[in-house]
């Protein structure tokens, strides 16, 4: 999340806030599996989806719950206001996918290592929504 928020921040001027809040979503999506169990378990303390579900429901419940709160915070809209402004090519994507897998692997803790191609779908579906 950090260095695909870093990758497209620093080259668009975004908050990295407001980058990391973007990002997140689409990489705990990628992170699937891996990721269910604490996310359900985040989805129950923060009472957004109950026990009663299964893992990957509750899991999904909480990535749904934050994509909500960025469209009441309109935090998608101010995101995608500024990159509008930019002609984003696939270059560029080439270009944030490699810095932020330089920057992560294997230097961040993460349940599960992002290749090269991921990271530009990614930064692909991020950027062109």
């Amino acid at each position: 999340v950090h260095a695909i928020a870093h990758a497209i921040g620093g080259r668009y001027n975004i908050a990295h806030g407001m980058a990391v809040a973007v990002v997140m979503p689409y990489v705990l999506t990628w992170y699937g599996k891996c990721v269910y169990k604490k996310l359900a378990k985040l989805s129950e303390i923060c009472g957004i989806a109950g026990g009663n579900l299964p893992e990957s429901q509750r899991a999904e419940a909480y990535i749904n719950y934050i994509k909500m709160l960025l469209h009441k915070l309109c935090i998608y809209k101010d995101f995608y206001k500024i990159l509008k402004k930019e002609n984003i090519t696939r270059k560029d994507v080439k270009n944030m996918a490699k810095c932020a897998i330089i920057e992560s692997n294997p230097h961040y803790p993460v349940p599960k290592i992002m290749s090269l191609k991921e990271c530009e779908y990614i930064i692909c579906s991020i950027c062109y929504g």
